[in-house]
């Protein structure tokens, strides 16, 4: 039997407490190309919805069960709370954010971080461990050079591809456990969040959440979403539509107690002259995935490892992410290449529940 691992990180309240989880294996649902919460099964009043734009996307909190409104109500404010202030440590954009502060240090400077952000950068050197690079926080600086090349209408000359790949890799930047800081070892260094970032508020608000006993909940945040229930019978009816045509819905599933998210070149897209090039970078090569219609799917016991491990498969031939989520406990995915063609992990095969329309499997 294949020996399988799972990157799922749970941590306490205190950052030294932090450790790696070990997941059994254990059936997984559904595949997802664009998701939606159907919402079926549960009248109107059952749920509590609340609508926000956070992260430059809508997000959405559904909250069903017995409890007042006013509880329902209280924790979904307590969540968006809780998300509105992690998205705002970790814009990339905002000149007075956390990690703003962190990508103006100099090589060999060291700064304290607090404990949201250094949880998610911990998060994010053990996941670029566990994808061989494929995923990776510091392809920031080679985004600016294509956001500078989208803006002139330029493509970057080699010196300027080859300066920025020279300041990629985990090698280049290091975290202290005891003092939690952070640190770079060469200049030009620069982190970006924006691979993992909405993962990772799903799932902080998922926890706030619960602090409030909620226990039946979707939080969805442009696609990345998680599904809370407490029992087969609490459990959220997730659509999957067409990418070619997203009037239609090729398939349903139930789903609980689940992280999802969605990577897609098709979304937002780098501009120069008349060519559309993804906005996902291929960390080897430091040039923009080339195949803008593809997309990938993961599904993991949280929104975070589905979020990172979804980036990082977008890099990938449909192949190496099979293999690789084969290796893995309690994580599935499901791609749509540009030809509309699905590559499907083993274990979303034999669930016999999953309905594809299009017969594509």
């Amino acid at each position: 039997m294949k020996t399988a691992r799972s990157p799922v990180l749970s941590n306490t309240s205190t950052t030294s407490a932090m450790t790696i989880v070990i997941m059994q294996k254990s059936k997984i649902f559904l595949p997802v190309i664009f998701l939606f919460a159907l919402l079926a099964g549960c009248s109107g009043k059952d749920i509590y919805s609340k609508h926000i734009l956070l992260m430059d996307t809508f997000v959405t909190i559904d909250i069903k069960g017995d409890h007042p409104l006013k509880k329902k109500r209280e924790a979904a404010e307590a969540a968006i709370a809780r998300m509105t202030t992690l998205a705002q440590r970790f814009d990339y954009f905002s000149p007075d954010s956390e990690i703003t502060r962190i990508n103006q240090m100099d090589a060999g400077e060291t700064l304290a971080v607090s404990a949201d952000m250094f949880r998610i950068l911990y998060i994010s050197r053990y996941l670029y461990d566990f994808t061989d690079g494929a995923f990776d926080i510091t392809v920031a600086s080679s985004m600016e050079v294509w956001r500078t090349a989208e803006k002139t209408g330029l493509y970057p000359d080699e010196a300027a591809l080859k300066r920025i790949k020279s300041t990629t890799g985990i090698e280049n930047w290091q975290l202290d456990i005891l003092h939690r800081t952070v640190s770079f070892k060469k200049e030009g260094v620069k982190l970006d969040l924006g691979g993992i970032a909405k993962g990772f508020v799903v799932d902080e608000g998922i926890k706030e959440l619960k602090k409030y006993g909620v226990t039946d909940a979707l939080i969805n945040a442009g696609g990345d979403l998680y599904c809370m229930g407490s029992s087969p019978e609490n459990t959220w009816t997730i659509g999957i539509r067409d990418p070619g045509n997203r009037a239609k819905t090729i398939a349903v599933r139930f789903l609980s107690e689940k992280g999802v998210a969605t990577s897609g070149g098709y979304e937002r897209v780098i501009s120069i002259g008349r060519q559309s090039l993804s906005r996902i970078i291929d960390v080897d090569t430091g040039l923009p995935v080339n195949d803008i219609e593809k997309s990938v799917t993961v599904i993991a016991p949280n929104c975070v490892t589905a979020d990172a491990l979804a980036t990082a498969f977008y890099s990938l031939t449909p192949q190496k992410a099979l293999d690789t989520t084969q290796t893995l406990k309690d994580v599935e995915c499901v791609i749509m290449d540009e030809g509309g063609e699905f590559y499907v992990s083993d274990g979303m095969k034999v669930d016999n529940n999953f309905k594809n329309t299009r017969n594509s499997l």
